[in-house]
């Protein structure tokens, strides 16, 4: 810490940790593809473990196309959605995550 006069005087040092987050429920831990698609779209989920998921989707002025409960295991996980009767547009995925409340949106474009 440096005084007006120019002297200084050194801080405490304070020990820290780095908690590693990897059991969360992130974005980065959700991929969706093909994006855009025009009949199929894939949710990937990597999960270090068990999860009881709601998903929702809404279109671009906020109406709910669809929801849906999917129980996941430890790994990875694909859910499939068919868009083929969806209108043309860009369209948001929220997954929740029910026992954390961790939530995740995603966008993805049909075709």
């Amino acid at each position: 810490v440096y005084d007006f006069d120019g002297s200084f005087d050194y801080s405490p040092i304070v020990q820290g940790k780095l908690l590693s987050n990897s059991s969360s429920f992130s974005t980065e831990s959700v991929y969706i593809y093909p994006n855009p698609s025009s009949d199929n779209l894939n949710i990937g989920i990597e999960s270090s473990k068990k999860r009881n998921l709601q998903l929702a989707v809404y279109n671009s002025v906020g109406q709910l196309i669809l929801s849906e409960q999917a129980i996941i295991e430890k790994g990875s996980t694909i859910i499939p959605i068919n868009l083929e009767q969806w209108a043309t547009g860009v369209y948001n995925i929220k997954i929740k995550d029910e026992t954390s409340e961790e939530i995740v949106w995603q966008k993805f474009i049909k075709l």
